[in-house]
């Protein structure tokens, strides 16, 4: 535990132990294992979130519950550090990139107002110690407009979101809400990074089970700007950015389509009536025809002009027709299942995508290189492409790294080069380090320059695969192209992707 925060363990024989190391670290350790301001860190139990709330009292400074308890927690622990003789050093000089003016006088508000409360003189360098959480957990909002750390925080957001439109062709640049939230949040986050400061994330594995996709390109942005600060972005903090951009994504879904539908009743035609009327009295805005008929008259061609169709008992219908079984009279357990049915939209089929002959089941390489190289020859052998493919995917390696855990990586090129899209995959012998993460199941992606393809779809489906542990075990384990192709086909059937 002790080693997240470097923090080492000096011991001595007759003397004990204690721990060693910058006094930042120790704080941050302490605050952050004692979320609460316990006996530990108060052992007095002084009413710290009373002085942090009238020290902010005044309409200009927001406050609400987490951000009392998060100065409860650090004034607590300044306390108990000063007391005991280790006073944070005064940094306000070379704190001035990474905090503003803002911060540093609410800090000495803060302090000022521990001080008089406990009765005992706070050193200065206790303001920068609180000025610099201030700043790492945007507590207090946005950074003031101009200052230096922000315009370097919009510039790495340019690139992120350059590289993310090169790559998935989402069109995010001109998305100026993200842009903004994102700088704002990259800013605090160049402070963490800059300061070895984590910040966890409690529903981490969820982001990553209910947005692949963003978590995927969450985690080759930041890549990016971990390699601009020099500093390894974890994934607590990929999946905080991932919630930005799955925002953004779902601003850009495009609206739900009204459907053609088709209402069939074995009971006979006045309830098949009914049936109809009751669904366009609770769904309307989701149909744009509907025709109800008996059951035993429905033909394939009444089935030929409507996209989905629902019945009280099974028929046979065409296979681009969507067949709902419910019950004789609309009851309300069958309203969400008929909802979701109307909603949903189908699942591309990114199967299509993978080719035989583009499967390496056994591939040999001890670099990521070496195995960019393999992979883009095979591609080579089956496409059309330009002679600086490879070169092109290896330049993009460079400037964001493609892996983002579970054994997998997604290389692809800087534009689209081929006619069409296509997935060449190679599983290796032994996992090898890429460049955050090791890998053993390399999906190299060429997405085709021809307008019209649906790659919010594609990548939708494809990256649910990617970041289940369950599919890719299974992938390395069996090696074998049909069985991959089983699994692809299964999340075509199962999964509705947004």
């Amino acid at each position: 535990m002790l080693r997240d925060y470097s923090l080492l363990i000096d011991r001595k024989p007759y003397h004990g132990v204690k721990v060693v190391g910058a006094e930042f670290d120790i704080r941050h350790c302490l605050t952050s294992h004692f979320t609460g301001v316990g006996s530990l860190l108060n052992p007095d139990q002084i009413p710290f979130r009373q002085i942090a709330e009238r020290a902010l009292c005044e309409p200009s400074i927001p406050i609400s519950k987490d951000l009392l308890d998060n100065l409860s927690v650090h004034l607590a622990a300044a306390l108990l550090r000063v007391t005991s003789g280790n006073v944070y050093p005064d940094q306000q000089a070379s704190l001035r990139p990474f905090v503003t003016d803002r911060e540093l006088d609410i800090a000495d508000r803060l302090m000022r107002a521990v001080e008089q409360a406990v009765g005992l003189p706070i050193p200065r360098g206790e303001v920068s110690y609180l000025a610099l959480n201030l700043a790492g957990k945007r507590i207090l909002g946005g950074k003031e407009s101009g200052d230096a750390l922000t315009e370097q925080a919009h510039l790495v957001v340019d690139a992120m979101m350059g590289v993310l439109d090169e790559t998935y062709g989402f069109e995010l640049y001109q998305d100026e809400t993200l842009a903004g939230a994102l700088t704002q949040h990259t800013a605090a986050l160049m402070v963490r990074l800059r300061f070895g400061m984590t910040l966890s994330n409690p529903v981490k594995d969820q982001i990553k089970r209910s947005h692949p996709l963003a978590f995927v390109m969450a985690s080759q942005a930041s890549s990016l700007l971990g390699r601009e600060i020099g500093a390894e972005v974890d994934e607590d903090e990929v999946a905080y950015i991932a919630l930005w951009l799955e925002l953004a994504l779902q601003r850009r879904r495009p609206p739900h389509p009204r459907r053609r539908v088709l209402v069939a009743c074995a009971s006979g035609l006045g309830t098949a009536r009914l049936m109809e009327f009751a669904f366009r009295d609770r769904f309307p805005e989701l149909i744009e025809s509907i025709t109800s008929m008996e059951a035993h008259r429905v033909t394939a061609e009444d089935l030929e002009d409507v996209d989905i169709a629902f019945s009280t008992v099974p028929m046979d219908v065409p296979a681009d027709t969507r067949l709902h079984l419910i019950s004789d009279f609309l009851a309300p357990e069958d309203e969400p299942r008929i909802r979701q049915a109307l909603l949903r939209r189908p699942s591309v089929d990114v199967a299509q995508y993978f080719r035989p002959e583009l499967f390496i089941g056994h591939l040999q390489a001890a670099s990521r290189h070496d195995a960019i190289q393999q992979l883009a020859l095979a591609c080579h052998h089956t496409f059309d492409l330009p002679d600086v493919f490879e070169q092109s995917i290896l330049r993009r390696e460079e400037l964001s790294s493609t892996d983002f855990g579970n054994l997998v990586a997604m290389p692809h090129a800087e534009v689209a080069m081929s006619s069409e899209t296509f997935v060449c995959v190679g599983v290796l012998e032994e996992p090898i380090q890429w460049h955050r993460h090791r890998v053993q199941a390399v999906f190299l992606v060429s997405v085709s320059s021809l307008e019209g393809e649906d790659l919010r779809r594609f990548y939708g489906s494809l990256t649910r695969l990617l970041m289940n542990p369950e599919h890719v075990n299974y992938l390395i384990e069996n090696r074998d192209f049909e069985a991959l192709i089983v699994r692809l086909q299964q999340i075509a059937q199962d999964l509705e992707v947004d």
